[in-house]
């Protein structure tokens, strides 16, 4: 799992973008960008499922939706039973809350808007990502599949992916 974030927009010199990576136990990795913490040698509850930053520092979610936040605010985590293990976390870039999906296509939100999902419905493979993208985010399918809420989908994966989508990055 990754996180990459871009420098804001703007004209004249971009310093390169900052990098994180988390392992399923926990461990945080960061390249160009300041290290928080993690989660590294601690008994989780579930193995670490996606990692995201939002300006402030990063938060982690496990397979079972504890949410851990590192120099950012946590607002809080899944606390029923899930359908199905967490695959990805989003922030919202307007309110910092975020987004959690499950690999059935179960979007959970915390201090940010809810815009749908794809919870009940048959999709041709697992949700293995949510993008943030504008106002809203997209789902990423393992086939290659987006699927958008408040947003414009830019398309999915044509023809048949000679490996399986594992994740998603913004930028």
């Amino acid at each position: 799992m990754l996180f990459h974030q871009r420098p804001g927009a703007g004209g004249g010199f971009r310093p390169p973008a900052a990098t994180g990576v988390a392992t399923n136990r926990g461990n945080v990795f960061s390249f160009n960008a300041p290290w928080y913490g993690s989660e590294a040698g601690k008994k989780l509850p579930a193995p670490v499922a996606a990692i995201a930053a939002d300006g402030a520092g990063y938060l982690l979610v496990t397979r079972a939706g504890h949410v851990y936040a590192f120099h950012t605010k946590s607002h809080g985590s899944v606390t029923r039973k899930l359908p199905s293990a967490v695959t990805g976390l989003a922030v919202d870039p307007v309110t910092g809350g975020y987004w959690i999906t499950t690999s059935t296509g179960h979007v959970y939100n915390f201090n940010a808007p809810w815009y749908g999902s794809e919870a009940g419905k048959k999709l041709p493979a697992p949700v293995v990502a949510i993008v943030a993208d504008g106002p809203g985010y997209l789902l990423v399918t393992a086939a290659g599949h987006v699927y958008a809420f408040h947003t414009t989908g830019y398309g999915s994966v044509t023809g048949k992916p000679s490996a399986a989508v594992i994740g998603g990055v913004a930028g």
